[in-house]
């Protein structure tokens, strides 16, 4: 009985035709078949009239109830509209979410063309509603990186836009880096297939590049931080989630030009740790398109250029770091600022002739990474080190070094085997100060080398 009352509830004329047709209506006409065929002892002419007229009403309710199903199903029946889209190019770490009930998401993942263990995403979304979608109908999703925080979420709020659009009711969008909000917004992409909550992602033939982890020589654990860090201290740590970072610099561009010049100097650096200014300058170059971009208008606000001009004509301690800064950004810029400097009296023609030659520039270019067996997800720096395949001498002085300082449980003979496989161009990766370690023992055996993001 609950089961027919829900059913009756749930499809009402249809469960009622149905009903009639399939159970009363046969039933009725069986009685009336039975009674014309009895012979012992036969049915009355009364009594087969009565059955013979309930059969016929039987049939003509039942009809009758078909007919107004029809004029339900037509007319008045419940529907459901759909409104579904993709938003391509999402980094791994990039999440959607609405408070909306009637809106959903579903990801899907790709490996990377040019790296592997860097995953790529297409967010395919369904609004659904009770009547259909008008033109220019909108719903807004909101984006935030890295891990979920209520508070996070709250205060850095990237609303995405969408709007129905019938001539083409399943969009295709990619995210466009930024507006002047610093916030992403959605464009338009053209497609060349029919999305689906299902479809999953298609990437162009490219080779796959592998790069090698490096192995610091002393590994130290993360410090477990239990205390509020500043947003200073939160830019200047590379495990970070990327969406606190990608915050910290904006709730930095929120403060007046003085207050943010005064937590440059706070954090300037000494001989273990670059200075702040130093990591946004790196910080520029990021992967993350958001979080380069922030980076590149928070330093634009204070001018940084002028900013590390001015050190240079500080005291000792403070013009000796930066100077570091000078061979950590290309050469036009490390002009620019001595063009600064020499205009409030610096003069040092050794600096001036290293940073013309560019042969102690080294301009970092961070990748986050996820979390992998031998190190935690964070940024991590990129090298592409080239040198001619036939130098044997370059080749055997890279392998020996290699085999030392990468990760990895290969003999001398198999990283010599995997030396001459590479055909001269080889990758390899780790945090900041080994990269810039290597780098030097990598010049020093004759082959060239460039700090890059995979893919490069």
């Amino acid at each position: 009985m609950k089961e027919s009352a829900e059913l009756a509830f749930q499809y009402g004329p249809f469960f009622f035709s149905l009903l009639f047709l399939v159970s009363i209506s046969r039933w009725a006409f069986r009685n009336y078949d039975a009674a014309c065929k009895r012979t012992n002892p036969a049915a009355g002419t009364e009594e087969i009239s009565t059955l013979k007229n309930t059969y016929i009403a039987s049939f003509l309710v039942g009809t009758l109830l078909v007919l107004v199903s029809m004029v339900w199903w037509f007319a008045y029946r419940p529907q459901k509209f759909l409104f579904e889209g993709e938003i391509d190019s999402l980094d791994e770490y990039d999440n959607l979410q609405s408070d909306s009930e009637r809106i959903f998401f579903r990801s899907a993942y790709q490996k990377a063309p040019f790296f592997e263990p860097i995953l790529s995403q297409t967010a395919h979304f369904v609004i659904v509603g009770d009547k259909p979608f008008s033109q220019g109908e909108g719903y807004d999703f909101n984006l935030y990186k890295g891990s979920h925080s209520d508070e996070k979420v709250k205060r850095d709020k990237n609303i995405l836009h969408v709007e129905y659009d019938p001539s083409d009711p399943s969009p295709t969008y990619v995210l466009d880096c930024c507006d002047e909000n610093a916030h992403y917004r959605l464009k338009h992409k053209a497609k060349t297939s029919k999305s689906s909550l299902s479809t999953g992602i298609v990437y162009a033939a490219s080779p796959l590049q592998d790069a090698d982890p490096g192995k610091p020589k002393n590994p130290t654990a993360s410090e477990p931080w239990t205390r509020r860090r500043s947003p200073a201290e939160v830019i200047e740590d590379p495990l970070a989630d990327i969406g606190e970072r990608s915050l910290a610099i904006q709730q930095l561009q929120q403060m007046d030009q003085g207050d943010i010049v005064r937590v440059l100097d706070e954090f300037s650096g000494d001989v273990r740790q670059d200075a702040l200014v130093l990591t946004l300058l790196d910080l520029t170059r990021h992967s993350d398109k958001q979080l380069a971009f922030r980076a590149s208008r928070l330093l634009a606000t204070v001018d940084a250029n002028q900013y590390i001009a001015r050190r240079l004509v500080s005291n000792v301690g403070i013009r000796m770091g930066a100077e570091r800064i000078l061979f950590r950004v290309d050469k036009d810029t490390a002009k620019t600022i001595l063009g600064l400097a020499k205009q409030k009296g610096y003069d040092s023609p050794k600096i001036e002739q290293d940073v013309e030659t560019g042969g102690k520039t080294k301009v970092l270019v961070p990748t986050w990474l996820p979390s992998e067996t031998w190190h935690q997800a964070g940024d991590w720096y990129f090298i592409r080190v080239k040198w001619k395949d036939d130098d044997e001498r370059v080749r055997d002085c890279l392998t020996r070094l290699f085999h030392e300082v990468l990760i990895s449980r290969r003999t001398l003979k198999q990283e010599a085997d995997l030396m001459r496989q590479k055909n001269g161009l080889r990758y390899v990766y780790w945090d900041r100060d080994w990269v810039l370690a290597i780098s030097d023992n990598i010049k020093d055996c004759g082959a060239g080398y460039a700090f890059v993001h995979p893919g490069q």
